[in-house]
């Protein structure tokens, strides 16, 4: 075998073996927690979208739900929405308490793992 053609060949091994590393690295990290629910910081933190199948769906929670707290921690804003839900584990629920027309209602929500990311260099 040629050096040429041997370094192409080492060189494509090396390079599978980098991106399966970091496949199973990638993998054994815990994934943050989503609910699958947009908001919108109108008379408080109003749900405006609500992805299909998504945790928030299963839960049941609806469109102009304002949500008031997570897993105990007021929301007051939709940035607190977005910290208080990413530390949640997922898979294990977490009480979610909304404002809906003139009650208030604490909904039990297993809360989904945010999705994989791709590195677009490793998958081409």
């Amino acid at each position: 075998m040629s050096a040429p053609r041997f370094g192409r060949i080492l060189a494509a091994a090396l390079l599978l073996l980098a991106a399966h590393i970091g496949t199973a690295a990638a993998e054994s990290l815990p994934r943050h927690a989503v609910l699958g629910a947009g908001v919108v910081d109108k008379d408080g933190v109003r749900i405006n979208f609500i992805r299909p199948k998504s945790a928030a769906d299963r839960a049941g929670l609806r469109l102009d739900d304002v949500v008031l707290a997570i897993g105990g921690r007021t929301v007051g804003t939709s940035a607190d929405f977005v910290a208080d839900v990413r530390p949640q584990a997922a898979g294990k629920p977490v009480d979610v308490s909304i404002r809906r027309g003139s009650a208030t209602l604490t909904v039990p929500v297993v809360l989904d793992a945010a999705p994989d990311e791709h590195d677009a260099l490793v998958a081409t």
